[in-house]
C-alpha cells in the first residue's frame, strides 16, 4: 500500500505524515523496535494503531509488517510485551513476560543490522501446556519476514494449496529453556539460544523460506515481542 500525502493549509510539510489501508487516515505509531525519529504511521483494516513503545523498526517496516498480519487481528491493540534490553536475555524471561499472550510478533535485530522475525499465534507460555515443550505447534497463520536488508514475507507452505503436506511441512514452533525454534523441516527457520545471544536461520519446509540473514549464524542486539490484544482482553 503506497503512502499518501495530506495537502494541509494548517500543517506545514514536516508535520504531515500519512498513510492509508482501505479508506482511513493512520494515526502515529511510537516503537521500542522504533526510534524517535523512525516513527510514523500504521494501521491496518478499519482502525488506526495505538502507539507502540519499541526500538527496532522504522516508518515503513512496521506498516509493512502490520499490512501482513491477517485481516481479522484489526481490531487488537499492539504493545511491546517483552524487550531483551529492558527483561534481559534469557528464553525463560520471554516466556515468563509473554504469558498467555496471542498473538505476538518476535522481531530481532542482529550485530550486521539485520532485522526478522516471526508472526506467532500461539502463545509461550509452554510452561502451561508440557506437551508443547516436547513437539512442536502452531498454525498455519504463522509467518515468517525479513525487513532488512529488505522486506519478504514467508507463509506457510500449506496456504500454496499444493497437495498433501508431509509432517515435516507443518513444523511451526518448538519452544522450551533450552531454545527457542520457528519453523522446522530440513533446518531451523529461526533457532534462538537459551540466552538469546547466539542463533541461526536456515531453509525450513515448514515456510520454504531463504535464510533470514545474510550469513545464515547471527548475533543478537535486541529481541522483542509484540503482542496483539483485544479491547476486551
Amino acid at each position: 500500500i503506497a503512502l499518501t500525502p495530506v495537502e494541509s493549509g494548517i500543517l506545514n510539510h514536516s508535520q504531515v505524515s500519512t498513510a492509508t489501508h482501505g479508506s482511513i487516515a493512520l494515526t502515529p505509531v511510537e516503537s521500542g523496535i522504533l526510534n524517535h525519529s523512525q516513527v510514523s504511521t500504521a494501521t491496518h483494516g478499519s482502525i488506526a494503531l495505538t502507539p507502540v513503545e519499541s526500538g527496532i523498526l522504522n516508518h515503513s517496516q512496521i506498516h509493512q509488517l502490520w499490512c501482513w498480519l491477517p485481516q481479522r487481528f484489526s481490531l487488537y491493540e499492539p504493545r511491546v510485551i517483552f524487550s531483551s534490553s529492558e527483561d534481559g536475555y534469557h528464553l525463560r524471561n520471554l516466556y515468563q513476560k509473554c504469558g498467555d499472550n496471542q498473538p505476538i510478533v518476535l522481531v530481532i535485530k542482529t550485530r550486521n543490522d539485520e532485522i526478522f522475525g516471526a508472526f506467532i499465534t500461539e502463545s509461550l507460555d509452554y510452561t502451561a501446556d508440557k506437551n508443547k515443550s516436547r513437539s512442536y505447534f502452531g498454525t498455519g497463520e504463522m509467518f515468517l519476514f525479513t525487513l532488512t536488508p529488505g522486506p519478504v514475507k514467508y507463509a506457510w507452505v500449506g496456504t500454496t494449496g499444493s497437495g498433501d503436506l508431509s509432517p515435516s511441512q507443518s513444523m511451526f514452533i518448538s519452544a522450551d529453556y533450552n531454545s527457542l525454534v520457528i519453523g522446522g523441516g530440513d533446518g531451523d527457520g529461526i533457532f534462538l539460544d537459551q540466552e538469546m545471544n547466539r542463533g541461526h536461520t536456515k531453509r525450513c519446509r515448514t515456510f520454504n523460506n531463504a535464510p533470514l540473514c545474510s550469513s545464515g549464524d547471527f548475533y543478537c542486539v535486541s529481541v522483542e515481542v509484540i503482542g496483539l490484544q483485544h479491547d476486551e482482553d
